[in-house]
């Protein structure tokens, strides 16, 4: 089984009558017109698709990681499972978290000291009592790798070679997608 790397583009809008203050957000799926989308609120009131359609609708840039036998078989895992992925329209556009389309779907190599611990989030190394790996978190939870991170070799790798413009991409259910095993 692999590990997909997705971006992700998130709809959202802000209802707040004191959207400045990100910490005390309630955050709710709703479908306004056809189309889903995370609405932050801070008043119940506020949820209604008058207001809703009287604010600005944004998108954001997240990521995500889909363990899957194959890059079709993740995609579709994504849009099953993640519940963002699930509300809106149709068509995968209209779905308030969707894959980004312009971006590329990137399988991982394998790394033999990745685990996971009891709460399912990626380890480095053998579990400890604490939680974490004998080397800490996996990067793709957002922590820093160790030196011979075999992850973050590889995104250097890619890197490089999107500059060069040798990266060879494949076509998976419409998205773009690049295989770990050019750069191990």
């Amino acid at each position: 089984m692999s590990i997909y790397e997705m971006q992700l583009v998130l709809r959202c809008t802000d209802v707040r009558l004191r959207s400045g203050l990100r910490m005390f957000a309630k955050e709710k799926l709703m479908v306004v017109d056809g189309i889903g989308l995370f609405v932050r609120y801070d008043d119940e009131k506020r949820l209604t698709p008058a207001i809703i359609r009287s604010h600005l609708i944004g998108g954001e840039t997240t990521y995500c990681y889909v363990e899957a036998d194959s890059p079709d078989k993740a995609i579709n895992k994504f849009y099953a499972e993640w519940e963002g992925a699930k509300i809106g329209g149709e068509t995968p556009g209209s779905k308030a978290l969707r894959i980004d389309s312009a971006e590329e779907i990137v399988e991982l190599p394998f790394c033999s000291r990745q685990r996971k611990n009891k709460k399912g989030e990626f380890i480095c190394g053998d579990p400890l009592k604490d939680g974490q790996g004998e080397f800490g978190m996996c990067i793709i939870e957002g922590y820093d790798a160790p030196d011979d991170c075999v992850i973050a070799v590889f995104h250097d790798k890619l890197y490089k070679a999107h500059e060069k413009g040798i990266v060879k991409v494949e076509t998976v259910k419409g998205f773009r997608f690049v295989r770990a095993n050019q750069f191990v």
